[in-house]
């Protein structure tokens, strides 16, 4: 299990990570930490993502689905990868990375429908996950 400093150091790498900083060398260092921290993040992110939403399931409420993503991401790019044997090509690093991104979901939540119409909301919501589609496609070829 990861230990504060070690936490402390996570956040460290989480924040220059986001900010498109050189961050290769720490993921393994840190593998559990970072994982600790992305995986609180997917779960706050999917909580906040359907918080106001009465007609979501309770699993979708928990934020569970924000965090069985990552895995599934994970897998999906692993499998992606797999057959051009990149170096240091470990499955737990892999997913502390996807894990990473997770932050960017706090995007999801804000609540745009409380501020504009909902077809205005919608149209937001949409520039939303084409902004962190984005940036998550940008932090991962760069």
């Amino acid at each position: 299990m990861a230990g504060l400093q070690d936490m402390v150091r996570a956040l460290r790498v989480e924040g220059r990570f986001l900010c498109f900083r050189h961050v290769e060398d720490d993921i393994p260092r840190l593998t559990s930490a970072l994982l600790v921290v992305g995986f609180i993040a997917a779960w706050l992110a999917g909580m906040g993502r359907y918080w106001d939403n009465s007609r979501a399931a309770i699993w979708q409420h928990m934020g569970l689905g924000s965090v069985a993503f990552v895995f599934v991401f994970t897998a999906f790019i692993w499998l992606i990868m797999m057959p051009l044997r990149p170096k240091a090509w470990h499955y737990k690093h892999v997913l502390a990375f996807v894990a990473m991104t997770a932050p960017l979901g706090f995007i999801y939540a804000v609540p745009v429908e409380r501020f504009f119409p909902l077809d205005t909301a919608q149209t937001i919501n949409v520039w939303f996950l084409a902004v962190v589609s984005l940036l998550r496609i940008s932090l991962l070829i760069t």
